[in-house]
C-alpha cells in the first residue's frame, strides 16, 4: 500500500510515445536506424535501399549479401530435402552463391549479357549513374 502513496493521477487523455528518437514522434528512419544499430550489428548489412533501382533488385542484393538466396545448399541447411547439391545449370559444382555468380559458365554468360545491357542503359541515362554503379558494386561485394 505504501507504493500507492507516491502515485499521482492526472486527468489527461492517454497517449502513445515513441522513445527511440527525440520528440517522441515515430519515423521510419528511426526504426530503420534501430534495426541497423541494435538488431543487425554482426551482419554489417544495413537495411537501406537504393532508390534508383527497382525494389526487387534491392531485395535480391540484400538476400545475396546475407546469403539467403534459395540455392540448393541453403535449402539443405534449412532442412529442405533436395535431390542434389550440384548446380542444375552446369553440373560442374555445388550450387552456392560464389558458384552461381562467378564460376557457373552458363550463368556467367548471362551476367555478361546483363552487364552489357546495363552499360547501354548507363549510356542513355537508364537507372542513373550513381545508383547503377552502387548496384554493381554491391553485386561484386556479394560474390
Amino acid at each position: 500500500m505504501s507504493l500507492l502513496n507516491d502515485l499521482a493521477l492526472i486527468d489527461k487523455d492517454d497517449t502513445w510515445k515513441w522513445s527511440i528518437e527525440e520528440g517522441d514522434d515515430f519515423s521510419v528512419k528511426g526504426t530503420r536506424s534501430l534495426i541497423d544499430e541494435a538488431l543487425l550489428p554482426l551482419l554489417h548489412t544495413p537495411s537501406r535501399w537504393l532508390k534508383t533501382i527497382p525494389i526487387k533488385a534491392n531485395l535480391f542484393i540484400w538476400r545475396l549479401l546475407l546469403d539467403r538466396l534459395s540455392l540448393r545448399v541453403n535449402l539443405a541447411l534449412r532442412g529442405i530435402p533436395v535431390n542434389s547439391l550440384i548446380c542444375p545449370t552446369c553440373s560442374m559444382g555445388v550450387e552456392v552463391r560464389h558458384h552461381m555468380f562467378l564460376l557457373c559458365n552458363t550463368v556467367s554468360n548471362l551476367w555478361r549479357k546483363i552487364i552489357v545491357w546495363i552499360g547501354r542503359l548507363l549510356q542513355h541515362g537508364g537507372f542513373g549513374d550513381t545508383g547503377m554503379i552502387t548496384f554493381l558494386s554491391l553485386l561484386l561485394l556479394a560474390s
